[in-house]
């Protein structure tokens, strides 16, 4: 919605950003807002451990990281092959 209301993304635009480099702004349209998403969820994690008092809270919070990490590559996935295709097709 930020890049959306900041460049006034229309389609042709959105399109041309997804096939920049290649294919590779849609990496970056996918991948650099999970990566903010996770390091804010990191500091969050730990300090939610801390404050339930649980005794491995660096642990409990990678596990964290890791297990948003492992959902995302699948779900990012299927969804990279659903907008590839939308593109391609048009």
């Amino acid at each position: 919605m930020l890049i959306k209301k900041a460049f006034h993304m229309n389609e042709t635009k959105w399109r041309d950003l997804f096939k920049y480099w290649k294919g590779k702004g849609l990496y970056v349209v996918m991948i650099l807002p999970y990566l903010i998403t996770l390091v804010i969820i990191y500091p969050l994690s730990l300090l939610w451990f801390e404050w339930i008092n649980f005794e491995y809270s660096t642990v409990g919070a990678i596990t964290i990281i890791l297990l948003l990490t492992l959902t995302g590559i699948f779900k990012f996935s299927k969804l990279e092959g659903m907008v590839l295709n939308r593109i391609q097709g048009n």
